[in-house]
């Protein structure tokens, strides 16, 4: 997670978990609400949830594990978390 500028307060799902730049290990399968804050800038919420990863689904299918498929199925090893909007650019408050 990052900010432009850093040093943001970041929430996941209402809970405090620290300043930007942050790495953390999100669980894929799940959908979270994250939320930047910082003294003088407008707070940007963003909400990030998983997707299907494709080439999952086409490696399995073309290596012929029907187990496979369905483990990674219902493990949900077929997701991953959209990464893309974890990076934001923050923007001053007006008076």
């Amino acid at each position: 997670l990052s900010s432009n500028p850093p040093n943001a307060n970041v929430y996941i799902n209402g809970a405090n978990l620290g300043t930007t730049p942050l790495n953390l290990d999100l669980i894929p399968n799940k959908t979270y609400t994250i939320e930047y804050k910082k003294e003088g800038f407008k707070t940007v919420t963003r909400t990030v949830s998983s997707q299907v990863n494709i080439g999952w689904i086409v490696l399995d299918f073309f290596a012929g594990l029907f187990m496979a498929i369905i483990i990674d199925a219902i493990t949900g090893d077929w997701k991953s978390l959209d990464q893309n909007s974890v990076n934001v650019e923050l923007s001053k408050q007006n008076n």
